[in-house]
């Protein structure tokens, strides 16, 4: 038996031996398994790319720009953003690209730096985009929330001041998918 075995792998390299020897083109100059210009056969050139060590690509799971970083934000707070529809909210932050508040004009990089902030001065807060609800003015804002509902806009507002936050910051938002800015929103005096 072991010396079938032995013939039959004698045999296998013979075979491939031989086929990965020919460097003659088939008759009439083409095809076959045709000559390379290295002296190389196609077959063996097939070999070659499949024993190849794979190519890999590296790719970073993590956003490196803060547009990125804002999108994704936005993604990971969805579903908690969504429960939190129909409620009254304390909405601390309203920030888009070119826009001038508090001296400092905002691109992504600096919303990113505010909502950080945000959410370490409240770590409960959450990032949302205003295009998603229609109780915002404007659909193209990057909106900072606390994740904390009121049965009012007034609650919401206590909540404000009970953190001392500039009322031109924080305000009471409900938030809806349905019905616009008039009615969900109350801005402290």
């Amino acid at each position: 038996m072991a010396a079938g075995i032995c013939a039959l792998v004698i045999g296998a390299v013979v075979l491939v031996s031989t086929t990965a020897g020919n460097n003659s083109p088939a008759p009439g100059g083409s095809g076959g398994s045709g000559s390379f210009a290295d002296g190389e056969t196609q077959s063996q050139s097939r070999i070659t790319e499949t024993i190849a060590a794979p190519t890999t690509e590296t790719t970073s799971a993590a956003p490196t720009d803060a547009r990125s970083l804002l999108q994704q934000q936005v993604d990971q707070d969805r579903a908690q953003v969504e429960q939190l529809v129909g409620s009254w909210l304390p909405q601390l932050s309203a920030k888009k690209p070119d826009m001038v508040a508090n001296g400092v004009t905002y691109d992504y990089d600096a919303i990113w730096a505010d909502f950080v902030t945000n959410r370490q001065q409240h770590p409960q807060a959450l990032l949302l985009w205003s295009g998603d609800y229609s109780s915002f003015k404007y659909p193209d804002f990057w909106i900072t929330v606390e994740a904390q509902s009121f049965g009012d806009g007034a609650s919401a507002n206590t909540w404000c001041d009970s953190y001392g936050i500039n009322k031109d910051d924080c305000y009471a938002k409900r938030l809806m998918h349905t019905g616009g800015y008039t009615g969900n929103t109350l801005l402290r005096k």
